[in-house]
């Protein structure tokens, strides 16, 4: 008697429901619109990574501008400070660093939003890393 598996094994599944998709696995509209039009249709993204990248260089640009750094916290509503004087600056400096990578998203190339990705990324763990030096240095 021959098992389910041996009788099934051999049959190709073919999908006939779906579209065939194009070998990067993107959508064909995407793959193939002009670069104008898939720039309109990434403008909200933009916008709104622009949106959080600016409230995170704001948070660590107050940091370095008050040398104090506030912890986030639930308790009782409120911060206190964490950092103070230069570890604090390095922290806010990590911060900025931290805050701007999401502005790859303006660059056209995806080896160009990688590589500042990558160099934000760096820059701040090296910041952070200072920041712990001089706190416990």
């Amino acid at each position: 008697m021959e098992s389910l598996f041996a009788r099934t094994a051999n049959v190709e599944v073919v999908d006939c429901c779906l579209p065939p998709r194009s070998p990067t696995n993107l959508p064909d509209s995407l793959v193939d619109a002009n670069p104008a039009a898939r720039s309109n249709d990434l403008l909200l993204p933009r916008l709104l990574a622009s949106l959080v990248s600016v409230t995170i260089v704001g948070l660590g640009v107050m940091a370095i501008w008050t040398r104090h750094d506030y912890g986030r916290t639930t308790k009782l509503g409120g911060a206190e400070v964490v950092l103070d004087g230069p570890p604090a600056v390095a922290m806010g400096v990590c911060t900025v660093l931290f805050g701007l990578f999401p502005l790859a998203l303006w660059f056209d190339s995806r080896r160009t939003a990688i590589a500042w990705t990558v160099l934000c990324f760096v820059a701040a763990g090296t910041a952070f890393l200072i920041s712990l030096r001089l706190r416990h240095g």
